[in-house]
C-alpha cells in the first residue's frame, strides 16, 4: 500500500555569479525563503515541501527502505535540476540538498547582529 508523505527539501548553494537569477529560478520552482517555522532563512538557503508516495506495511507503518529511496531521489533530482540551471547559465559553485519527512522535522533560525 502506498500513501502520500510530505517531505521537506532544504537546498543551499555557493555560486560565483548570477545570484538574482538563481533566486528567481528557485522561487519559480516553488522554493521558499521561509523556514518551517516561518522565519527568514539565511542567504542561499531555500526550502520546498513536496508530497511523494511511500510504501506502507500492512500494519500501517511506512517502509523505511522506500522512504529512504524517495528521499535520495528527491535530493538528487533537485540538485541535478539546479546543476543544470548553473551549467546553462555559466555558473560554477556547489549545491547541497537535504531531505526529511516534514512530520519529524524541526528547524531553528538565529540572527546575530
Amino acid at each position: 500500500m502506498e500513501r502520500d508523505v510530505d517531505f521537506v527539501i532544504v537546498l543551499t548553494f555557493d555560486a560565483n555569479q548570477k545570484h538574482s537569477d538563481i533566486y528567481k529560478y528557485l522561487e519559480e520552482h516553488k522554493f521558499s525563503k521561509k523556514s518551517l517555522s516561518h522565519r527568514d532563512l539565511p542567504n542561499n538557503t531555500y526550502i520546498l515541501q513536496e508530497k511523494k508516495g511511500v510504501e506502507y506495511n500492512s500494519n500501517g507503518t511506512f517502509n523505511v527502505k522506500t522512504a529512504e529511496a524517495v528521499s535520495n531521489k528527491l535530493a538528487l533530482s533537485h540538485c541535478e535540476k539546479l546543476k543544470g540551471f548553473f551549467e546553462e547559465n555559466g555558473i560554477t559553485g556547489k549545491i547541497h540538498a537535504f531531505v526529511s519527512r516534514v512530520d519529524i522535522s524541526s528547524d531553528s533560525v538565529s540572527t546575530v547582529d
